[in-house]
């Protein structure tokens, strides 16, 4: 009987240590994030394909939240600060998730909304002449008419407001750029 609660013991022990162990190696490290809602699915694509072929790159419609109570979208936070960098497109994601704040690099593209913040760095990536005055504060902005201009990975990181033309530098490319620098590529 005694070697029989040993073995149990033992048995217990190891189960126990490898539930612990299983989900660490299980969890893989995301690069980036995209948040985005059902209509800015065309937009998501685009910047999917920008980016860098050797980054993890996952995607999450926003639309998904609209039923979602507190505990659904403090689920979607947790899986979101996997990520290295989250980026939000436009203004339909950050209605589901005002008042949140993450706790990862932050990109909110074609946005002036702050209703979700980053307690790392958040940056605007804007077309030029987007009036920021919604912003306030301190604003340290970067206008990028060319690759050149996002070259300097201490500025971009410096910035808060990133302005593209759009002509010369699409708001993809612009993005895409703005994370290597941020993953230190």
């Amino acid at each position: 009987m005694h070697t029989f609660q040993r073995f149990l013991t033992i048995l217990t022990a190891l189960v126990v240590l490898s539930g612990f162990t299983t989900p660490a190696l299980k969890a893989r490290q995301v690069d980036v994030y995209i948040v985005y809602a059902s209509s800015d699915r065309a937009a998501k694509n685009e910047l999917t394909e920008a980016l860098s072929e050797g980054l993890s790159v996952k995607s999450y419609n926003s639309n998904l939240l609209a039923l979602a109570d507190y505990s659904g979208k403090q689920k979607v936070m947790a899986k979101l600060e996997r990520a290295s960098v989250v980026v939000i497109l436009n203004d339909g994601p950050l209605d589901h998730l005002a008042g949140s704040v993450g706790a990862t690099d932050l990109l909110l593209v074609n946005t002036v909304k702050t209703a979700l913040t980053s307690s790392q760095r958040t940056i605007h990536v804007l077309d030029s002449g987007t009036d920021i005055a919604s912003l306030g504060g301190n604003i340290t902005a970067i206008d990028a008419s060319g690759e050149a201009d996002l070259a300097d990975r201490t500025r971009v990181a410096a910035a808060n407001v990133i302005f593209t033309d759009g002509a010369t530098l699409t708001w993809s490319r612009g993005v895409s750029l703005v994370i290597q620098k941020l993953l230190g590529n």
